[in-house]
């Protein structure tokens, strides 16, 4: 497995300060993340604050975990406006979404005793308290503790459904993927290319254009801060015009892609994290590509497949103990470092699934 580490951004673990005892179980004081105000353009870490909070003891049937790694995602950029992209808005003081591997440190459960090591959408928590249907265990597919987030989470996820049943490359196909070198994007782009297409991945910063082409192996990358005319990059890269893309950025990147795609072509809109940030004016790639070229555009949700997810997490453990698929972790390391590992990789920084080590 290939792990990155963003050396400005390591700092040391957040301590829990005090412990009780409480019908048996060992619970401490925890913290959590909460919005304390609404972004008013790019996100910010003074946005957030950080909070104790009493840990409750677990009814039956569930569980009191610690957190060991957090995931940041794009995602919850959208959640953080009032209205928002994706349904309900994160309410102030309210907790941002999260998955999550824990410990468990007081069971009422017998599918998970104390010590076994679980994943789940618990949010931004040091702690929290969880029933049985909201988890699953660590360790089940033999890959690393990261990975269970990078990959077998709903990054992971997003990417296996997106490439295998909508994008669907054919070999010799040229596909392109923005946000190539983000959490979704570069295992959608190992994906494409271990179907045999010719895989051009677009990010940010030479850094990035050398994890996409040295490490996971793409036919090449585009800089596109480095650039000055995106179109004739792509233009360089994809001759032939494009089959497939695999949409995580929208705006202007997505206008001048869909001018170039080839007939029958395929897109899969995933996210749009260039215009999180400008709610209300948003900038819309103009559809005329698309009925000229008589392809299809398809919007992605994960969820859709959630009674496939047993599947794809064996495929992509498969993959990866093979070392077809190198899974990539951008680690920061504090609890309290949340809300600015957040900021960073809304601004670009990680190469890889950014997480957070608690």
């Amino acid at each position: 497995m290939c792990r990155l580490r963003n050396s400005r951004l390591v700092h040391a673990s957040f301590c829990v300060v005090t412990e009780c005892q409480v019908k048996g179980i060992v619970t401490s004081r925890s913290s959590v993340v909460v919005l304390k105000r609404r972004p008013r353009g790019p996100v910010q870490p003074e946005d957030f604050s950080v909070e104790a909070a009493p840990v409750l003891d677990p009814a039956e049937g569930e569980v009191l975990v610690a957190a060991r790694y957090i995931t940041v995602d794009p995602y919850v950029r959208a959640m953080l406006d009032d209205p928002s992209f994706f349904g309900s808005p994160v309410p102030l003081g309210g907790v941002p979404p999260g998955d999550m591997v824990a410990e468990v440190i007081g069971s009422r459960a017998a599918e998970f005793p104390e010590g076994a090591l679980v994943v789940g959408r618990l949010g931004w928590r040091s702690h929290a308290i969880a029933g049985c249907a909201a988890l699953r265990l660590a360790g089940m597919h033999g890959v690393p503790v990261p990975t269970e987030l990078s990959l077998l989470s709903s990054s992971g996820l997003t990417a296996w459904f997106g490439v295998t049943e909508v994008l669907r490359p054919r070999p010799g196909e040229t596909v392109v993927v923005s946000g190539a070198a983000g959490g979704v994007g570069n295992i959608a782009a190992q994906l494409a290319r271990i179907s045999g297409a010719r895989v051009v991945g677009i990010a940010g910063g030479p850094r990035k254009s050398a994890f996409l082409e040295s490490t996971i192996g793409l036919t090449g990358a585009i800089d596109y801060k480095a650039v000055t005319d995106i179109g004739a990059e792509i233009d360089r890269l994809c001759p032939d015009g494009i089959d497939a893309y695999f949409d995580n950025v929208g705006g202007p990147l997505t206008d001048a892609i869909l001018t170039r795609i080839a007939v029958g072509a395929r897109v899969v809109l995933c996210g749009e994290i260039s215009q999180y940030d400008v709610l209300g004016s948003e900038y819309r790639p103009r559809l005329g590509p698309i009925a000229d070229q008589r392809a299809t555009m398809t919007g992605l949700l994960v969820s859709d497949f959630v009674h496939r997810y047993d599947e794809a997490r064996k495929r992509l453990a498969g993959l990866a103990r093979s070392g077809t698929l190198k899974p990539t972790e951008d680690i920061v390391e504090g609890f309290t470092m949340l809300p600015t590992a957040f900021v960073g990789m809304m601004r670009g920084d990680n190469v890889g699934k950014r997480l957070v080590k608690v």
